[in-house]
C-alpha cells in the first residue's frame, strides 16, 4: 500500500476557519515535508491552493531525500514543452521523484487563468495535452541529443495520477492516468468509481500501475481519543460557520437554485445533516457515522458532503485496528493499492499516522502477501 500525506498551504489548527489558515511559509512547509518523509510515508502529494504547486513541490523535493512528490497541475496552462522541460530538469535534481497529479479543476476557477472550456471540453483538451507533453518529455534535447531517463519512474516518463467521477473525468482517466484516485465515499460508489476507470482504461488496451482512495484520517491509540479530536474540528468551527460555508457550496453547486434552507439531500443520514444546521447546531458524533471507522467530516478545500460525492470529506477515525480492519476490507473489495490522506494540522497528524497507522498498513500488506 503506498500511502502519501497531502503537503498544502491550507495547514493549522483550523484552516477551514476564515481565520485559522496559516501562511505560505518556506520553514513550515520544509519542516512538514521531513516530517512526512521520517514518518515513513510513500509520498506527500502538494496541493494547488493560491500559491504555485510546482514552486512548493520543488521546495518539498528540496528538504528530503526519497519522498516522491506528487505535484497538481493544471492541463493547458503553461505549454506542454515547458511542463516538460521543467519535470526533466525535477527528475535530473531530485533522482526521479516526480509525479503529476492532473486537475481538472472548477469552471470558476480555471476562468481566471483564461481557460474557457466548459467541464468535459477540458478533459478532451487535456488528453492531447498530456500526449504533447509525455513527446516532449521524451523527446531529443536542444543538442539533439536522446533524454537519459535512467532517473525517471516510469518508461513513460512522469506517472500522471489523477481523479474523474464524470463520464467524461472516467474517460480521460482510462487514455491518460497511470495511477486513479477517487475520493472516499461510501464502498458501492467508492468501488463504483474504480470500477469505471478501470472498464475506460481496458478500452484504451490499458491498466492502471495504482488505484486509491483520497480521505481524510484521524487516528489515535484509543477509539474514544480519536472520536474526540475528530469531533472537536466540529465544536471548534462552530455551526455558524459551517451552514456559511455549506450555504455557499450548495449556492455554487445549483447555480443559486437551492439554499441550506431548501436544499434536499440524496439521502436521510445527509438529509440530517441539512437539519441540524439549518436548526442552528452540529450534527452529532453518531450522525455523522457512516459505516465502520468512516465518518462524515470536512476539508480546508470542502464543507460537509451533503452531495455524497467524497470531496475528500470522508475520514477514517478510530484506533489503529479500527481503520486497518476498514482498510483491509477495502483493498479485498476494491484493490486499491494506494492511499492520500490528510488530517490537520497536517505535520501533528502526519506524525501520529506515521506512528500508529503506517506500520499496521505495512503488516497488513505482509499478511495479504503470505
Amino acid at each position: 500500500m503506498k500511502t502519501l500525506w497531502y503537503i498544502s498551504r491550507a495547514d493549522g489548527p483550523m484552516p477551514w476557519n476564515p481565520q485559522g489558515m496559516a501562511s505560505l511559509d518556506r520553514t513550515r512547509i520544509e519542516a512538514l515535508a521531513r516530517e512526512v518523509e521520517n514518518a515513513d510515508f510513500y509520498g506527500a502529494l502538494v496541493a494547488t491552493w493560491s500559491s504555485d504547486a510546482m514552486v512548493t513541490s520543488t521546495f518539498v523535493a528540496a528538504a528530503t531525500t526519497r519522498l516522491r512528490v506528487l505535484t497538481a497541475v493544471y492541463a493547458n496552462l503553461v505549454p506542454a514543452k515547458l511542463l516538460a522541460e521543467q519535470a526533466r530538469a525535477y527528475n535530473a535534481l531530485t533522482g526521479g521523484r516526480l509525479l503529476f497529479n492532473l486537475v481538472n479543476g472548477r469552471d470558476d476557477i480555471l476562468r481566471t487563468y483564461g481557460l474557457n472550456l466548459s467541464h468535459d471540453e477540458r478533459y478532451t483538451a487535456a488528453e492531447q495535452y498530456w500526449a504533447d507533453f509525455r513527446q516532449h518529455y521524451q523527446a531529443d534535447d536542444f543538442f539533439g541529443r536522446t533524454p537519459d531517463l535512467h532517473d525517471s519512474l516510469s518508461e513513460e516518463g512522469v506517472p500522471l495520477w489523477g481523479a474523474g467521477d464524470s463520464p467524461a473525468g472516467s474517460a480521460h482517466a482510462g487514455a491518460v492516468l497511470d495511477g486513479y484516485l477517487t475520493m472516499l465515499k461510501d464502498l458501492q460508489r467508492t468501488r463504483d468509481s474504480l470500477a469505471r476507470a478501470r472498464r475506460a482504461a481496458a478500452e484504451h488496451g490499458r491498466a492502471f500501475a495504482e488505484t486509491g482512495v483520497m480521505a481524510g484520517v484521524t487516528v489515535r491509540r484509543r477509539r474514544e481519543e480519536a472520536q474526540a479530536h475528530f469531533y472537536g474540528m466540529f465544536e471548534d468551527l462552530g455551526p455558524q460557520i459551517l451552514a456559511e460555508q455549506l450555504q455557499k457550496a450548495i449556492a455554487r453547486r445549483t447555480q443559486g437554485r437551492e439554499s441550506l434552507k431548501t436544499f434536499v439531500a440524496p439521502d436521510a443520514k445527509r438529509q440530517s445533516w441539512v437539519d441540524a444546521l439549518s436548526a442552528g447546531r452540529l450534527p452529532t458524533l453518531t450522525e455523522l457515522h457512516l459505516h465502520g471507522a468512516h465518518y462524515a467530516g470536512f476539508a480546508a478545500w470542502a464543507p460537509l458532503d451533503v452531495f455524497g460525492d467524497g470531496a475528500a470529506a470522508v475520514y477514517f477515525v478510530g484506533s489503529p485496528d479500527d481503520i486497518v480492519d476498514d482498510i483491509k476490507s477495502m483493498k479485498a473489495e476494491t484493490g486499491i493499492s494506494a492511499l492520500v490522506l490528510t488530517g490537520w494540522p497536517l505535520r501533528e497528524e502526519a506524525r501520529h499516522t506515521g506512528n500508529l497507522l503506517l506500520p499496521r498498513l505495512d503488516d497488513m500488506d505482509k499478511d495479504i502477501s503470505a
